[in-house]
């Protein structure tokens, strides 16, 4: 799947493998809880490290035979994974949601936009179970929305999984926010509040140019977002785990976009950008929440003022080719500089940025001046020459 990375190499105490393609899914469930069952430890949390795996975890948690492990109820494992039903889950609640149809044909689709007749015409096209604005595309006519249709649907899609249907969606228009959060027996704690940088780049809409801890000069804005994102929580009950939502600030206040059951992801890079602007992350907290839970329900509700301001920085790439170079001293230069990861290595492919998947590098910069993480951040996205690719010529014929 695109959002994994092709040399991800991890160690761990214990591996055990459920097997997905075996037909009889409950007898692949029950295999997989004997052999955690025999493992020579106690296991308190059974927890999805990426979109793929909320499902999973979900059934483990209820069929683990252990008292101990803590859990969200299965009943709404969907609502916690399907776009589609997470909205109409949250409606039903009493909040916010969006306007939406799911269609698995197109005359449905079509009938749906005919019957809603948006003005303006500006409607959202995407899979109904991605991440990393994958696919994502904003329509501008009945037209647009039949080739974002065709392209989604029956795909594979960046998580490797094929698009049954595809979702519709009313435009919100407004300031994307990230409410990353942990949730114990029904108390939620966020964790950290990050600003999108979207922007229009290279034909597609929502590209990646980077994230930013959050902190408004009142705090109000941040209050309504974790307000709101804690009601979504509980609609959907979310009450054990991590969570790491995605929430539009529109001219009427927050709507949810999408919440994922599971940490924030992106390789993990979140977890050094906010150790010292904050003083823990969503890692730490997590494993409090059962190793040291008097510190967990010690933590404020949402992070105090930041000691420090972190941003991670995605790079856009505008020209397919080969990567033959890079120019790291010129972003290890820069005053705010923590680390960079690169995605693809001397010699790779390296495709046009359109969304997250496709961005080649991310560059963590930290500093406890916010002026200066903004310029560094302006420097990296107008200096020519940090990576050279060997562009690939396209027969136009």
């Amino acid at each position: 799947a695109g959002l994994v990375a092709s040399d991800s190499s991890c160690q761990f105490d214990a591996t055990i493998q459920h097997d997905d393609t075996n037909p009889d899914a409950d007898a692949a469930l029950a295999d997989v809880l004997a052999a955690i069952d025999a493992l020579p430890w106690s296991v308190v949390a059974i927890l999805p490290g990426a979109e793929t795996g909320v499902l999973l975890a979900d059934r483990l948690s209820d069929s683990h035979s252990s008292g101990d492990t803590r859990k969200n109820p299965i009943g709404l494992s969907q609502a916690r994974r399907n776009k589609y039903v997470m909205g109409e889950t949250i409606r039903k609640a009493g909040v916010r949601a969006v306007k939406q149809k799911i269609a698995s044909t197109w005359e449905e689709a079509s009938a749906f936009l005919k019957g809603w007749n948006p003005d303006p015409f500006k409607v959202i096209v995407k899979p109904n179970q991605s991440a990393g604005s994958d696919d994502v595309f904003l329509c501008g006519s009945l037209e647009e929305v039949k080739r974002g249709f065709d392209k989604i649907n029956g795909a594979i899609n960046g998580l490797g999984v094929v698009n049954e249907g595809v979702l519709l969606q009313e435009f919100l228009e407004g300031k994307e926010y990230v409410v990353d959060s942990v949730s114990v027996e029904g108390v939620h704690k966020t964790v950290a509040i990050w600003e999108y940088d979207k922007r229009a780049a290279n034909g597609a809409k929502f590209v990646y140019y980077g994230m930013r801890l959050y902190e408004s000069e009142t705090g109000e804005r941040e209050e309504a977002l974790v307000d709101y994102m804690h009601k979504v929580l509980d609609a959907l009950e979310i009450r054990n785990g991590p969570s790491h939502g995605e929430v539009m600030w529109t001219k009427n206040g927050p709507c949810l976009v999408e919440v994922g059951s599971r940490p924030h992801g992106g390789e993990g890079t979140f977890v050094q950008l906010v150790e010292q602007p904050i003083g823990y992350s969503q890692l730490s907290v997590m494993i409090d929440a059962h190793e040291n839970r008097h510190k967990f329900f010690n933590l404020p509700r949402r992070p105090e003022r930041l000691k420090a301001h972190a941003m991670e920085v995605c790079l856009v790439n505008s020209h397919e080719g080969h990567l033959v170079g890079l120019a790291n001293e010129k972003l290890t230069s820069l005053a705010s500089f923590q680390d960079v990861e690169w995605k693809v290595k001397v010699g790779e492919h390296i495709p046009i940025t359109i969304d997250f998947i496709t961005s080649p590098a991310a560059v963590m910069l930290m500093h406890h001046d916010r002026e200066v993480v903004e310029r560094d951040q302006e420097i990296i996205h107008s200096t020519e020459g940090l990576m050279d690719v060997k562009r690939i010529a396209v027969n136009h014929l």
